[in-house]
């Protein structure tokens, strides 16, 4: 079935982007290695010194493998016989760490799709995005920095739902998938009076901070304070503000419930996934990308996985998004090629753009929607978004009211700190004394 129904929404959810956070994830483990380097195509000695080399960050990930991305070079470089790819595929955990090291070292990819967030505040870090290349995509997904665009929109991503095992649900007597978070917190009770862990998480920050995050807490803050972003770059506002304390004693509360399994706090993201597949508990908060990923499982569960969105404190009314961005750094010695290459992946290829987007369940921002085949699990977690409001991912945002750089792993960090016990008001001081501090630079 193709993706009429969530493209369309898609669309729709381009058009309140801005409304929903002003102007404007994934991870896993892999057996890549940081760093790793997929080797351009040998030629003729002629050919090659004609060639411009071009470094391209490709993330790793279960569903974007080495395999995938040496595919993906080959294919540029088959249609564009002036470049050599150089493919520089990023860890699938700390990535962010990684590119900031990367940058530090003078030693980033030219081109950088994945986390280009992370530098779009800082002066003079990314090329401008040529003018006609941003005529191909929607205009809601762009995002400026002091009137500027310095990063290319290249896929709208759906953060977190609930990944939920049906017999455990069944077992327990929940009958209908919670509505509200006093529903969720009845559901999670029964199910550890069953004996079953009704949560599992990781050690990693990203991932016990995101499920939450961008589910619960931030359209919390959104839907209080629809200008919060901004007025907190303006000094209007506060991290530690009500809004923000009282959500996040409610997310304390799933560790002092002990709704976590014990095991928890020592997985890599991929173990905890791994450990969901095996029944070890009851739900999973992911990501889109997680949906591919299982129907593309060798070895099915052996328990039927449903997917149902997480309540916010008054419902069901928001899901988390992120306009995931490319950029071209400024000190690449192949600006104009390198947008060039940036401009083939995402407008002029359109097999290639699908696959893009079709592995890791991406939805475009491209004027002429591209659509691709829905597997069952992908279809339903695209069902789950139909009519919701999008909060695009604090962390994730580029532009304006992007947070500065650093901030978001510290963002993440904070919130898992919460997780694990400290003191809810404690922190949001912290991370207001740090946010001032990285904004006074």
């Amino acid at each position: 079935m193709k993706r009429v129904i969530s493209l369309c929404v898609a669309l729709s959810l381009m058009g309140s982007v801005l409304a929903a956070c002003g102007s404007q994830e994934t991870a896993a483990d892999t057996s890549a290695s940081t760093g790793t380097t997929v080797a351009a195509a040998s030629g003729s000695a002629e050919t090659n010194a004609k060639k411009v080399n071009i470094k391209m960050e490709g993330i790793t990930s279960p569903t974007y493998t080495a395999q995938f991305w040496d595919e993906y070079k080959k294919t540029i470089e088959k249609d564009n016989p002036d470049v050599t790819i150089e493919m520089v595929l990023a860890p699938g955990t700390d990535r962010m760490v990684w590119i900031k090291s990367k940058y530090a070292a003078g030693d980033a990819p030219d081109i950088i799709t994945a986390d280009s967030e992370t530098f779009s505040n800082v002066e003079g870090a990314y090329a401008e995005v040529p003018a006609d290349l941003l005529e191909n995509v929607q205009d809601t997904a762009i995002s400026r920095v002091n009137g500027k665009v310095i990063v290319m929109p290249a896929s709208l991503q759906i953060k977190s739902q609930a990944y939920y095992n049906k017999k455990m649900f069944a077992d327990a007597g929940i009958t209908e998938v919670p509505k509200t978070w006093d529903e969720f917190i009845q559901a999670c009770d029964k199910l550890k009076a069953k004996n079953f862990a009704p949560l599992i998480g990781c050690k990693e920050a990203w991932f016990e901070a995101f499920g939450y995050a961008t589910a619960v807490l931030q359209p919390d803050v959104i839907d209080a304070k629809p200008n919060f972003l901004s007025d907190l770059k303006e000094g209007k506002e506060k991290w530690n503000n009500p809004v923000m304390s009282d959500s996040l004693k409610r997310f304390q509360e799933l560790t002092r419930k002990g709704y976590w399994y014990k095991g928890s706090t020592s997985f890599s993201y991929t173990q905890a996934v791994d450990e969901f597949f095996k029944g070890t508990a009851a739900i999973i908060l992911n990501g889109s990308w997680m949906a591919p990923q299982i129907d593309g499982l060798e070895q099915k569960p052996d328990f039927e996985i449903g997917i149902f969105p997480i309540p916010q404190t008054t419902g069901v009314k928001s899901i988390g998004a992120t306009t995931g961005t490319w950029a071209v750094l400024a000190s690449s010695k192949a600006v104009d090629q390198a947008w060039k290459v940036v401009k083939y992946c995402i407008v002029d290829n359109q097999e290639l753009y699908k696959k893009y987007l079709q592995n890791d369940n991406l939805l475009s921002v491209t004027k002429t929607p591209v659509t691709y085949e829905s597997t069952p699990t992908v279809a339903l977690f695209n069902k789950n978004i139909e009519g919701l409001q999008p909060v695009m991912d604090f962390p994730g945002l580029a532009g304006d009211n992007a947070l500065p750089a650093g901030f978001g792993d510290f963002y993440n960090t904070s919130i898992q700190s919460i997780s694990r016990g400290t003191d809810v008001s404690k922190v949001l001081d912290d991370m207001d004394k740090e946010y001032q501090k990285l904004t006074s630079k």
